[in-house]
């Protein structure tokens, strides 16, 4: 049995994938292959030395995952992590709302999903997902007409914005809009972000 010559072999691979042996597969799958490889090297290469965005990325990932799975504990731990590292990300903010939403750790889940809606204004889950928020504060009772500006504080926290009119006071949490009248709540409209 005859070796065959490293050169000749080489030709015989080029002429399987279709190619001319006197031109270079540029668009072979070697060459994609490779690039792939690079690209996975590179993109771990980010996430260990300490890219945040990518890190990030890879929390909100994970995080959605056991999300979808219904492992709330796990879901909080990596969209926690996610939201440390980008603060930015509304995602990341809405499913970590949504995860302390479905352990009924409301009071956590509530600054998250007001950031989810002032972040990017226009996501749908995010202004689904507040609404949901909302309408549970209400049922809970945290929310009433009649209450005092330092009871709305206590339960709802500081107000994201505060517009002073001549008729009375407009706070705003998120996408809602609470109405005072000699510092107490008169009463609130959802804010429509669309």
């Amino acid at each position: 049995m005859s070796k065959t010559p490293s050169h000749a072999l080489q030709r015989t691979r080029r002429e399987r994938r279709g190619c001319n042996s006197s031109v270079s597969c540029v668009g072979s799958l070697g060459h994609l292959h490779r690039s792939m490889k690079l690209f996975f090297i590179l993109f771990w290469a980010l996430a260990l030395t300490g890219c945040p965005t990518v890190k990030s990325s890879l929390n909100y990932t994970k995080g959605t995952a056991a999300l979808k799975e219904r492992d709330y504990d796990t879901a909080i731990v990596h969209l926690e992590k996610a939201v440390q590292l980008d603060p930015t990300d509304s995602k990341s903010h809405n499913n970590l709302a949504c995860a302390y939403f479905e352990t009924g750790r409301i009071k956590e889940g509530w600054p998250h999903v007001r950031h989810a809606v002032i972040l990017r204004p226009k996501n749908a889950y995010a202004q689904e997902n507040f609404r949901r928020y909302f309408s549970k504060l209400i049922h809970d009772g945290d929310v009433k007409k009649g209450y005092s500006e330092a009871l709305i504080v206590q339960n709802l926290g500081e107000p994201d914005n505060v517009l002073k009119r001549r008729d009375g006071t407009l706070w705003q949490y998120g996408m809602v809009a609470l109405y005072f009248k000699d510092g107490q709540v008169t009463g609130f409209n959802n804010m429509e972000l669309r």
